[in-house]
């Protein structure tokens, strides 16, 4: 279906760059961007995150595999001046591993940990803005502007599974689950953003982008966890609670965000 709507699209653009008789600029537009997911966590995320980050960053392998999209639909008020309304979404997903050597320095085989780990949580934002052109030569295209930025932090996930293996029989000694939660939150602010576009036919163009904030966070506050963990063959033994915890409540610059854009007007 999306494959089709780009078909549709780009023969519209074509179509209208080939047979269209008036100069008319065109007037509406949108823009899809892949952006940096990383450039998004900073200490405001982090301070909520308790101590699933301090779990996290120890040891083993972290593996990254967050993603962040927006789709831009704007209007061109003139040749300089537009307004846009961003609406993205970003899913952080953080994997870690880590396994312990199956034998000591003395060669002596002894028990095996393994564990496994995972940071989901995902941010909506909304970000409306005017943009001013700053040149326009033939193919190319540079700009500017500010943003009101209001940023949706939904709760914090997180996974560990941490087991003790014996080598020497091949069996599972000792295992703990725990499945927790931080609370979310939101950010408002005040934003501006830089790019440049080239146009490869009048109403396609592809470019980068990129963006920062000053922003007002209100986010995290409470941990809840639960828990399961059994020595085996003992009979598992279940836990769960919520307690305060640190989050994050005032300004905050953020990272410089890049952006990758392909976008169509018409």
């Amino acid at each position: 279906m999306i494959k089709k709507i780009f078909i549709l699209i780009i023969f519209n653009c074509i179509s209208h760059y080939s047979f269209s008789q008036s100069k008319k600029e065109n007037n509406w537009g949108i823009s899809f961007s892949l952006n940096s997911s990383s450039a998004q966590v900073g200490k405001p995320e982090e301070a909520c995150w308790a101590y699933a980050k301090l779990n996290f960053f120890q040891i083993g392998k972290i593996t990254d595999n967050s993603i962040s999209l927006s789709v831009i639909p704007y209007y061109s008020i003139n040749d300089d001046i537009l307004i846009r309304v961003e609406f993205g979404v970003t899913n952080i997903s953080l994997k870690h591993y880590y396994e312990s050597p199956t034998k000591s320095l003395s060669v002596t085989i002894r028990d095996q940990i393994i564990i496994s780990q995972s940071i989901e949580q995902n941010i909506y934002r909304y970000i409306p803005g005017i943009q001013w052109n700053f040149i326009k030569k033939k193919i190319l295209e540079s700009y500017g502007g500010i943003t009101l930025n209001y940023l949706q932090y939904k709760d914090m996930t997180y996974h560990n599974l941490y087991e003790v293996y014996d080598l020497s029989t091949d069996t599972l000694n000792f295992y703990a689950k725990d499945k927790a939660h931080a609370n979310g939150g939101n950010a408002v602010g005040l934003g501006a953003f830089v790019g440049f576009k080239i146009h490869f036919l009048k109403c396609i163009n592809a470019g980068a982008e990129f963006s920062f904030a000053t922003l007002y966070y209100n986010i995290g506050g409470e941990f809840s966890s639960e828990t399961e963990k059994q020595n085996i063959p003992n009979p598992p033994i279940y836990d769960a609670g919520s307690f305060p915890a640190s989050g994050y409540e005032g300004f905050q610059f953020t990272k410089v965000i890049p952006s990758l854009n392909i976008g169509f007007s018409f």
